[in-house]
């Protein structure tokens, strides 16, 4: 018997969701990771038949409840999602009261208020505020895949050797720049972290902590194009969908000058 496989378009079409959708979900670091092939040219193919049981209809019964999936185009993908957060106290000598949730491997945690200024109940409902915020995002971006993930997904794959959608329309002198920076200096320092968890303080430290001179230093117009680089990274994360609704790169500081986003570009003001 003939075997078929899908493309992307096949399995967007049979699912009612965006091609992005699919391709987010081809990374293996990815909660939801969607079992494919991929061929010598670089193109992805899937086996209907390895992705029976990979999303249930909403008709059916399911395991899980519904306010820890997510429904797209009429099927529901059975996921398990922390919806409430937990309320927690912090501080040594004065107490805050602290909510913590968890984004992929690592637990995220946002400061409500001072405990001798907010009783529990207030607390509780800054709490519940907040969480109903944090799933609005999950529930409009969908889950963040890793830096590495999204930059073998959209710029390089290796395998193949091949650019990707990202790098493919840029001058061949930026394509390798943008690839061999993000790959020598990027990915070492974030690869294996999702995207929506890097925060624009570890943005600003790292940066400024590698300008200089001597070893392991550059200089600071070699560090902006590192942030520049990475700005793209997140501004195309953003425009695909891939779970991220900021950028960290916006706003943070630069020894010598500061950053500051308008109409979706980055600048650099000269120091003072």
């Amino acid at each position: 018997m003939l075997q078929v496989l899908l493309t992307v378009a096949d399995l967007a079409g049979l699912w009612n969701c965006s091609r992005d959708y699919v391709y987010r979900r081809l990374n293996p670091s990815h909660p939801q990771f969607i079992p494919h092939k991929r061929l010598p040219s670089g193109d992805v193919r899937f086996d209907e038949r390895e992705l029976v049981g990979y999303l249930k209809s909403p008709d059916k019964q399911v395991r899980v409840p519904i306010s820890g999936s997510s429904v797209r185009g009429g099927i529901e993908m059975t996921r398990n999602r922390d919806r409430r957060g937990s309320l927690l106290v912090r501080g040594r000598n004065r107490k805050f009261w602290l909510v913590q949730w968890p984004e992929g491997e690592r637990r995220l945690s946002h400061k409500l208020g001072w405990r001798d200024e907010m009783t529990v109940s207030q607390a509780e409902r800054a709490r519940r505020q907040w969480m109903e915020k944090i799933n609005r995002q999950r529930d409009t971006a969908g889950d963040s895949v890793t830096l590495g993930g999204f930059f073998c997904d959209h710029y390089w794959h290796e395998e193949t050797g091949q650019y990707r959608d990202e790098l493919s329309t840029k001058k061949p002198s930026t394509r390798r720049d943008m690839k061999n920076t993000i790959l020598q200096v990027l990915i070492p320092r974030w690869g294996k972290r999702t995207m929506d968890s890097i925060k624009t303080g570890e943005v600003q430290s790292f940066i400024a902590g590698r300008i200089g001179h001597g070893p392991g230093k550059v200089s600071r117009k070699t560090a902006l194009k590192w942030k520049n680089y990475l700005s793209s990274m997140f501004t195309a994360a953003i425009r695909l969908e891939a779970g991220v609704t900021r950028n960290p790169c916006a706003g943070s500081e630069t020894p010598g000058g500061r950053t500051r986003t308008d109409a979706g570009l980055l600048y650099f003001t000269a120091s003072s």
